[in-house]
């Protein structure tokens, strides 16, 4: 039965639970006491359920429709109508204009049909009932919260084409894992344009290499901090704070072994990896430039006993940092003609003579584009959070430090293909 409920499988049913959701939260805002601080909580969270709502259950629908009959895709739509409070043949009638490039003039010959009509007339009687029963609700509550939760939708459409035309920008694509988890897929919006009718579930087999898409590092809300740099901030913030942190670790004691035993699994179980191996065997005399590695120098420490054949190059841009570095080295064995450091900021093409890079969590720089290795250039080990699992291969660092180790390597996607557009 259930099989042939839904055109595309039980991933739907997950749509259509979340929509009954959807429904019972707008159910709730009946139940708030009327007190305008109350209501206008209430408007702010009714304004972000209609638009993700909007972006995930009633966007899906609308292009693949989610059961194998037509009666139950238009009760669903009716469904969709009453709990969004906006007309579903209506907002597939402008959306699929804008699909084609918002032509001048057409949107006004397409019909809305009788199915159009009844939904409009329900949106009437709603509002109609609202008002009556209970008119504080409605214009502290629902009203504003329409008004907001549009104007999240407007903003959504806005940055998901860098506020071109869909001619000039036919989608910027957003590629975190969490976001694209929670809105199915939504931040493949380039190959969505791309091919419209295709599953939500699929998209990320859809993703665009050559020609590539424009991509941003936020999501499409979000996009505006772009030009305040917020990010690079961020980075900076987190770079500070990381450094605190690893100040803990300096002196002798159950904080630096803990540290190192973690750190040492995970490089152990990486540097065993088949890639990574087979790579290694290739080069007796491996050198590995760690950057960023002066203040406590966990990595090159490790590394040197992991790899007794290798040369460390240690890049700092902070030279009490280096020196730092280099005594704990030496104090701790290291053969100081092992090693090699660099009081200066890392740049790919100063250091591509290195057979192997790696990368703290508290790089200051662009750390997406770390993964993208061209080809020619060593492999580079990466630090970063746990909920990041990118590149080639990684292992888990620690559960507690939320802390993972991936390896990125070049690839001929990489390599061959043209250089991600950021959106502007």
């Amino acid at each position: 039965m259930t099989r042939s409920l839904f055109r595309f499988g039980l991933l739907d049913a997950l749509l259509v639970g979340l929509a009954a959701v959807h429904a019972g939260c707008v159910g709730a805002l009946w139940l708030l006491p009327t007190e305008a601080p109350f209501l206008l909580l209430g408007a702010v969270g009714f304004a972000v359920i209609l638009w993700w709502s909007a972006n995930t259950i009633s966007h899906n629908h609308m292009h693949s429709p989610l059961f194998r009959l037509r009666w139950l895709n238009h009760l669903f739509s009716l469904f969709l109508t009453v709990t969004t409070l906006v007309p579903q043949t209506l907002w597939k009638r402008r959306h699929l204009w804008h699909h084609a490039g918002e032509p001048a003039g057409t949107s006004a010959r397409l019909p809305l049909g009788l199915f159009g009509v009844v939904e409009l007339g329900l949106i009437v009687a709603l509002a109609a009932g609202c008002l009556w029963l209970s008119p504080v609700r409605f214009g502290l509550c629902f009203l504003p919260g329409f008004g907001l939760g549009m104007l999240l939708c407007q903003l959504q459409g806005h940055y998901e084409h860098a506020g071109q035309s869909v001619t000039v920008e036919p989608g910027v694509s957003y590629y975190g894992r969490l976001y694209n988890w929670l809105w199915f897929n939504d931040g493949y919006h380039a190959e969505h344009h791309r091919h419209p009718a295709c599953h939500w579930s699929m998209l990320p087999a859809r993703k665009l290499l050559r020609p590539a898409p424009t991509t941003s590092q936020w999501p499409p809300i979000l996009r505006a901090l772009e030009s305040l740099q917020v990010r690079v901030r961020c980075n900076r913030w987190q770079a500070r704070a990381l450094v605190l942190l690893e100040k803990l670790a300096l002196g002798p004691g159950p904080i630096q072994r803990w540290m190192l035993s973690t750190h040492e699994r995970a490089l152990a179980q990486m540097v065993q990896t088949p890639w990574l191996a087979a790579y290694l065997r290739q080069k007796p005399s491996v050198q590995i430039g760690v950057v960023g590695g002066g203040l406590f120098p966990r990595t090159a420490l490790l590394l040197a006993k992991l790899l007794p054949a290798a040369t460390l190059r240690i890049i700092d841009e902070n030279p009490a940092h280096v020196q730092l570095g280099k005594d704990v080295l030496v104090q701790q064995g290291v053969s100081l003609q092992r090693l090699l450091f660099c009081c200066e900021r890392f740049a790919a093409a100063r250091h591509t003579d290195c057979d192997l890079l790696v990368f703290p969590l508290g790089y200051v720089g662009d750390r997406d584009q770390l993964y993208r290795v061209p080809a020619g250039e060593p492999p580079r080990l990466i630090h970063d959070w746990l909920f990041r699992p990118r590149g080639h291969d990684g292992v888990t660092i620690s559960w507690l430090l939320c802390k993972r180790l991936n390896l990125a390597v070049a690839t001929p996607s990489v390599a061959h293909s043209e250089p991600l557009r950021k959106a502007s």
